[in-house]
């Protein structure tokens, strides 16, 4: 699949997104993940106007099911956050478009 800046992020990828296919800096991806004492995990992404995105996480990578961790998200650009306050410091997680 073509890459035409580069990120690593194919270009079929970035349309949905609606990120710009020919800006390295420019795509949907994990910012942090960061525990916050007594209240879960932190989950930061970058997001771009007019979408809407969904995060989900799992416990064990590689043998565990993706669980919905919060759904219709609105973007509030350059960035969303979510916390998941049933998590424990070992999960991994992911966000896609809606």
């Amino acid at each position: 699949q073509a890459d035409s800046d580069g990120d690593r992020v194919g270009d079929a990828c970035e349309l949905p997104a609606g990120t710009d296919p020919l800006d390295s800096s420019s795509f949907l991806g994990l910012l942090s993940i960061v525990p916050d004492a007594g209240l879960g995990v932190v989950v930061r992404w970058s997001s771009v106007t007019g979408k809407s995105y969904r995060v989900e996480g799992v416990s064990v990578p590689g043998t565990g099911e993706w669980a919905l961790v919060e759904g219709s998200v609105t973007s509030t650009p350059p960035a969303n956050a979510c916390t998941d306050t049933t998590a424990s410091a070992s999960w991994m997680y992911r966000v896609g478009v809606e």
